[in-house]
């Protein structure tokens, strides 16, 4: 909740989240909620629909709509997924052409080690489990 005796850019730097912005809109927080929960489904649907929103500009304001938005800690997996759509997909509303740009190596390197920790993070999880199908390598494949 806001507090009013603490600044701002206090408690975004503390917590970051647009959901602090909503006594200054003059929202209650659930439904400043309900306007980025909407706003990011738009944008998402506007990055699925139409080609021209498929840019880094758009994939940042989804990331920051999720950063508002996110409550565990397995979601800070998604949130660097989505930084890394950031840094690999094209800026054409910017520079006003849509045409892709060469990306560094180092961005795939970034993706690549993420799919790597994704697979022995769940590889890890199915295994503390202590389920037998999975320790007995006779699961339902």
């Amino acid at each position: 909740m806001p507090n009013p005796q603490r600044p701002l850019l206090e408690q975004i730097q503390s917590s970051p989240s647009l959901l602090w912005l909503a006594p200054s809109l003059h929202l209650e927080p659930q439904q400043l909620l309900e306007v980025i929960s909407l706003l990011g489904v738009a944008l998402s649907l506007a990055a699925v629909l139409l080609a021209r929103f498929r840019d880094s500009l758009l994939f940042f304001c989804l990331w920051a709509l999720y950063l508002s938005l996110y409550t565990f800690e397995e979601d800070v997996l998604l949130l660097e997924a989505g930084f890394l759509a950031v840094l690999v997909a094209p800026l054409g509303l910017v520079c006003g052409r849509s045409s892709y740009r060469s990306h560094d190596p180092v961005s795939f390197w970034l993706t690549r080690w993420l799919f790597f920790r994704l697979t022995l993070c769940s590889g890890v999880s199915k295994l503390a489990t202590g389920d037998p199908a999975w320790y007995g390598l006779s699961g339902p494949w």
